[in-house]
């Protein structure tokens, strides 16, 4: 799963440089489009491929839907807060 995994990210990266260094307005977007989708799926990958487990449950995280309400709120003061300075 890793090496499939690795390939694939490395075939859209290559893929996504070449196409952004076309230098034509279309190529170059669908190129940013691949490398940030080669990104994302580098990013879930590092955090470990494992199945059959829940993710952050076992690391004590329960009240996940509390953590993103508490940091949502933080945000929204940040925004109310800025237009003020």
């Amino acid at each position: 799963m890793e090496l499939t995994l690795s390939i694939l990210i490395g075939t859209m990266t290559a893929s996504a440089v070449y196409l952004l260094l076309r230098g034509h307005p279309f190529p170059v977007v669908l190129g940013l489009s691949l490398l940030g989708y080669a990104v994302n799926i580098f990013l879930f990958a590092s955090g470990g491929l494992t199945r059959n487990s829940a993710p952050l449950v076992e690391h004590g995280l329960k009240n996940l839907p509390d953590l993103f309400l508490y940091n949502i709120h933080d945000l929204n003061k940040i925004g109310v807060q800025m237009p003020e300075t």
